[in-house]
């Protein structure tokens, strides 16, 4: 799943994750697993790079949800 949104996404500008992974933190989980375990992930570095990337942004996003709703 996760290969197969790095190579539809390749190239794209700023690509709405949530299309692709609706649950964010599902995502961020998965994503670390595959980040830690490279080997096994046959993921290319400039792949894990833009993971990485990913997973930032999906990241701050729920940090800005949770800071909203905690300022409510």
């Amino acid at each position: 799943m996760i290969k197969n949104f790095l190579t539809k996404t390749k190239g794209m500008r700023g690509p709405d994750l949530g299309i692709y992974f609706p649950d964010k933190l599902l995502f961020i989980q998965s994503a670390g697993h595959w980040i830690k375990h490279r080997a096994a992930s046959d993921l290319t570095d400039p792949e894990i790079f833009r993971l990485r990337k990913h997973m930032g942004k999906a990241r701050k996003q729920l940090r800005e949800l949770s800071n909203r709703s905690t300022s409510l």
